[in-house]
């Protein structure tokens, strides 16, 4: 096995006639040793970590560079005193914070650490993801979404073509409002609403029978739409067709069985044709249904009336008075019924009352 020599070299500036460290000659060479001494040596010896001069495998240009630095430091240390760093607190040498564990780092750090490359701003074109100088980034993020046009804010609702209508109605146009119900309904034929607004303006305008083709058309679509069967039914109320109002009235109550408007019209319906017991059971329930109802009052007060229930007569009529005063077929209601229970005072102004209200 061949001579070992230490890869010390002796500094510049060592000066002293003695060794810089032991076992070493004073000119930096290290002390002779017989080679057969050497080769006789065992291997296991030489493989121990406390013989300086053991053969080691090859090391990489950091690791030579980090044992010639340790070298170095401990001639330094020997030759020069070292000031204290901050925070060693009075330690002289500064070997003893100073530790191969911390040479080797920094010199991992300084020579195995690849550099950071440099952050370079990027500018967004509406074409495509570049570099200040316009050249094209590779491998740009796919989720970034570049838009060249501004996103245009949604439009406003349409506005809705009944109440569209009603306005034109309420300006005195009212041809105006039907032609404009007659192009949505041709195009949205299912729309209850807008078939029982239309057929509302057709009856105003005296057509009656353009009025109820309307409702039956929607009822062709929809037969058990109880608002259509209603408006039919009010339809027919208005022109004395009180028995097909009834069938109407009483398909919409299988439907709804609480509907005030279908409830309301049947008692009506029934004290038209002097049915007033049978006036009574829906005329109540609509009035329970809905006590503001003053229709529902009123007419109750006309069915009990008729059945000489004149005590409850008289509270049906006073709640429709005073739900709508201007109602002066209630205000005389509650003058029959204080006369009929001998109260010809009470009676008197009720009267009076009346034709206040009631102005041709």
């Amino acid at each position: 096995m061949g001579k070992r020599r230490s890869r010390w070299r002796k500094p510049d500036g060592l000066t002293s006639s003695e060794p810089a460290l032991p076992g070493m000659k004073p000119d930096g060479e290290p002390e002779d040793e017989s080679e057969d001494e050497l080769e006789d040596e065992p291997e296991d010896e030489l493989e121990d970590e406390s013989d300086v001069g053991a053969e080691s495998p090859p090391q990489t240009e950091a690791q030579e560079m980090a044992s010639d630095l340790r070298a170095a430091i401990g001639a330094f240390a020997i030759t020069s005193p070292i000031e204290p760093m901050p925070g060693d607190h009075g330690d002289v040498t500064g070997l003893d914070s100073w530790s191969e564990k911390t040479a080797d780092a920094e010199l991992d750090h300084e020579y195995r650490t690849p550099p950071t490359p440099p952050e370079v701003p990027l500018t967004v074109s509406a074409d495509a993801a570049v570099v200040e100088e316009d050249t094209p980034i590779e491998n740009a993020p796919t989720d970034i979404v570049v838009s060249a046009e501004p996103i245009a804010p949604e439009p406003p609702p349409a506005e809705d073509p009944v109440a569209l209508a009603i306005a034109i109605a309420e300006r005195g146009d009212r041809k105006g409002a039907i032609a404009a119900l007659r192009t949505h309904v041709s195009g949205t034929p299912d729309d209850a609403y807008a078939r029982r607004t239309l057929a509302s303006f057709l009856e105003t305008n005296g057509d009656y029978e353009s009025a109820l083709a309307n409702l039956e058309q929607g009822l062709e679509r929809t037969p058990d739409d109880v608002s259509l069967l209603v408006a039919r039914a009010t339809l027919l109320t208005s022109r004395n067709r009180l028995e097909n109002a009834e069938s109407d009235l009483r398909r919409a109550l299988k439907t709804e069985e609480t509907n005030v408007e279908a409830l309301t019209l049947l008692g009506i319906v029934s004290t038209k044709r002097g049915r007033w017991r049978e006036a009574v059971e829906p005329l109540r329930k609509a009035a329970d249904l809905a006590p503001e109802r003053a229709a529902a009052q009123y007419y109750l007060g006309e069915a009990l009336n008729r059945l000489d229930r004149l005590p409850e007569a008289l509270a049906a009529y006073e709640m429709a008075a005073s739900l709508d005063p201007s109602n002066w077929r209630a205000h005389k209601g509650v003058g029959i019924v204080l006369d009929r229970l001998n109260r010809p005072n009470d009676a008197a102004g009720a009267y009076r009352r009346a034709r206040e209200t009631h102005r041709p």
